[in-house]
């Protein structure tokens, strides 16, 4: 994993307030310490950090999802010259605004996929049909970025949940369904940040049955 500090002094380094006064959890603000105390060319090893700061592989991946949405780290692959996969590579971020794929438009951003027409739809169908399909990608990453930010061992059909996500989003305009993950995506977060035991967390289908981000409102 390579490291990207703000500043390297000997035997320092620095902390920046907006990290410190940021909505991370004191956990995750924690972790960032830990590991901006490392120099640059540091390899971490997931066992290693679980062994240093003492939690679980459960609560580290937890917080690994956090600092990525939140900018702290980016996965990057690698392949041959031939175009197969080789490796890939953690960057670490202590500071957001260094992390050049990080586009902070709002608090959990949603990637769009660009449109592919097809080219054989006759030109009269053309628009209804790049309405739905325009939709259809946002509620397809939405669901997904909601669904990796999800403890793994909480999630469960996954399938029924996304037709359960479909079925609520289907009346939304784009800027409604980004609103609507930003907002579970938020709440997730939270609760994953304040429970002790993630026994205790609603599974995925009862929390989108029960519409269990309403809870805190």
């Amino acid at each position: 994993m390579t490291v990207i500090k703000s500043k390297i002094q000997t035997n320092y380094f620095i902390y920046p307030n907006a990290v410190a006064q940021s909505s991370l959890s004191l956990e995750a603000k924690g972790l960032i310490a830990y590991m901006s105390s490392k120099p640059s060319d540091w390899v971490f090893h997931k066992s290693v950090i679980q062994e240093e700061c003492g939690i679980g592989k459960d609560k580290l991946s937890r917080l690994f999802k956090e600092l990525e949405a939140n900018g702290n780290l980016k996965y990057t692959q690698s392949y041959d010259k031939k175009g197969r996969f080789k490796s890939y590579e953690t960057v670490f971020f202590v500071d957001p605004s260094n992390n050049p794929a990080f586009l902070p438009l709002t608090d959990y951003p949603v990637a769009v996929k660009p449109l592919a027409v097809n080219p054989q739809l006759q030109s009269k169908d053309i628009n209804k049909v790049n309405i739905n399909t325009n939709i259809l990608s946002v509620i397809t990453d939405g669901f997904d970025h909601w669904w990796n930010l999800y403890p793994v061992s909480r999630r469960k059909n996954k399938k029924g949940c996304f037709n359960k996500f479909k079925t609520k989003c289907k009346n939304m305009t784009e800027g409604e369904i980004e609103s609507f993950v930003n907002e579970i995506s938020a709440d997730v977060l939270k609760r994953v940040s304040h429970v002790d035991d993630l026994k205790y967390m609603p599974m995925t289908e009862p929390y989108l049955n029960q519409e269990r981000w309403e809870d805190s409102k």
